[in-house]
């Protein structure tokens, strides 16, 4: 009798024990990426090309998950565009031997995309309940704000064909040419405002402490690409 008694209350203390990385938690997550990067694949995206558009992201949210099993959540997202983002390049003009550049650059200045992430964590293996390997998956949108600044040059010619011109030169010999500096919104480099935002990644994350687990994933991340980000997630409630 008393070693059946033993075993119900050992059973009883142990079973929440054994049971709590299956237990569903509320909890809040940070993601930073160091670096993302746009590259010809998504010219279709901007108004300009070639494009060269780049940068890093931070991203704090809410989310529902387990210790032992994947997670999902609503995160707000801040996506930093780099100052040497540019869009847009110089071409070349030519009489007989002379060439000189003409045309538009844009140069990206404070600008970032800011928006919110639909997300979730699918783990597809999983190692003594510590380590799972799974994939990354998220769909929101973004409004992007800053400015561009606009390098403009126009030669002053006659055509004389389709592959060559005769330059208009002041008196000094010199091809005229006139250069123009401009700022214009951000949002008019861009199709789409709000940018239709994806992530479709590759993970490792692993339970580090009670409720906490560390991530890192890389793949795709519309508008771009990110080799590696990094996320923390604390979930209220594992002992």
């Amino acid at each position: 009798m008393r070693i059946a008694l033993l075993m119900t209350v050992v059973c009883a203390v142990a079973t929440p024990a054994i049971a709590q990385p299956h237990v569903t938690h509320w909890g809040v997550t940070g993601t930073f990426t160091p670096r993302w990067t746009s590259p010809d694949t998504f010219d279709d995206l901007y108004e300009f090309t070639p494009s060269d558009v780049k940068g890093w992201d931070f991203r704090v949210g809410i989310v529902r998950g387990k210790m032992a099993g994947g997670e999902w959540g609503v995160s707000l997202i801040h996506k930093r565009i780099s100052n040497d983002s540019t869009m847009g390049d110089f071409t070349e003009r030519c009489e007989l031997q002379e060439c000189y550049p003409e045309g538009d650059t844009y140069t990206f200045s404070d600008a970032s995309w800011t928006g919110a992430m639909v997300h979730v964590f699918l783990p597809f293996a999983t190692i003594h309940r510590t380590v799972q390997f799974g994939v990354s998956l998220g769909a929101g949108a973004a409004g992007v704000s800053g400015d561009a600044t606009v390098e403009s040059r126009r030669l002053s010619y006659t055509a004389l064909s389709e592959r060559f011109v005769r330059f208009h030169r002041d008196a000094n010999g010199q091809v005229i040419a006139e250069e123009t500096t401009s700022t214009i919104p951000a949002k008019d480099l861009v199709k789409n405002n709000p940018m239709p935002l994806v992530d479709a990644q590759l993970s490792v994350s692993a339970n580090v402490a009670p409720g906490v687990k560390l991530r890192a994933s890389g793949g795709l991340s519309l508008p771009g690409f990110q080799p590696v980000s990094i996320s923390l997630v604390y979930l209220f409630g594992p002992k």
